[in-house]
């Protein structure tokens, strides 16, 4: 979990923290019970010594809680804990290169899987945020197939915790995993390779316009 560290501006370790925060809740909150996200944001908010992000922090993980993706990891949940996965470390060694990072929930829709990321920097509309987000989504689902070892990831639904819509939800990016997105991963995965260099998913792309890395 990132907190920021003692050297980071007080801006910017607060959103490190409440972004570490955010994911931790929804790690560990149950999927059924959304009155258990305001317990476990505070104990998420101590684990980084910054309890006065609690309260921010079950808000957006409300939001997050309340989106479509992750409803219908709940529904997949009660019919096969098994279905279903929270904070799932990747590495994988796709052509010759070191591709490594965390997905934060992923589950099984039929004979396929879905990714989900959940996302807490600034809102922005939804064409800012795929353009922001696809080259993730492209590495995060060729990395997935090769940890899964079956079955193929047939979407990467990017959660954006601050772009509330009217029903409470926060906004969905969703990206479907077609041969053009596998392409864009491939392309990705040889520049990294051309560098000598190994290859983070959230590294692609950006959290912030300005630069600067947010929460994967």
């Amino acid at each position: 979990m990132r907190s920021g560290g003692p050297g980071a501006p007080a801006g910017r370790a607060r959103a490190l923290a409440l972004g570490s925060a955010v994911h931790r809740t929804l790690e560990l909150c149950d999927l059924d019970d959304e009155a258990s996200l305001e317990r476990v944001a505070a104990a998420a908010a101590q684990e980084v010594d910054r309890p006065d992000v609690a309260a921010d922090a079950a808000a957006l993980a409300a939001a997050c809680w309340r989106s479509e993706p992750v409803r219908a990891a709940a529904r997949a949940a009660a019919l096969d804990p098994e279905a279903v996965q929270r904070e799932v470390a990747l590495g994988a060694l796709l052509d010759g290169v070191v591709v490594s990072g965390a997905v934060d929930l992923l589950y099984r829709d039929g004979d396929a899987w879905v990714v989900v990321d959940y996302k807490t920097d600034r809102a922005a509309g939804p064409e800012v945020l795929l353009g922001r987000y696809r080259p993730q989504g492209a590495a995060y689902a060729l990395a997935a197939e090769a940890v899964l070892g079956r079955g193929r990831v047939r979407e990467v639904c990017f959660v954006a915790a601050r772009a509330v819509q009217d029903d409470g939800a926060a906004l969905v990016v969703r990206v479907p995993v077609d041969d053009v997105l596998r392409a864009e991963a491939r392309r990705e995965i040889g520049a990294a390779a051309a560098g000598g260099r190994a290859l983070r998913p959230d590294e692609l792309g950006t959290d912030d316009p300005s630069g600067a890395p947010g929460q994967a």
